[in-house]
């Protein structure tokens, strides 16, 4: 008798409870899925950066080994007399 009474007061308590931790795990589940989505954004981030860096420097190269420079120094500036 005694323990069907208890069983019959935490009847209701068992759904709160539920609903807390379904609560918590999704809250978790979104914390770590926007986490993750921020360090992917941000590697990518750092790739494109290291390939237009990378790209400059093969252009700088690039030209130098050309004598481009040269040549686009007299393009621009205008002869001296």
């Amino acid at each position: 008798m005694l323990l069907e009474n208890l069983k019959a007061k935490n009847k209701g308590n068992i759904s709160f409870l539920t609903l807390a931790v379904v609560v918590i795990f999704t809250v978790l589940f979104l914390l770590i899925f926007d986490l993750c989505r921020i360090f992917i954004a941000r590697e990518e981030t750092k790739n494109a950066s290291d390939a237009a860096s990378l790209a400059v420097a093969q252009n700088l190269l690039f030209f130098e080994s050309l004598n481009c420079n040269k040549i686009a120094e007299e393009v621009v500036l205008p002869p001296v007399l």
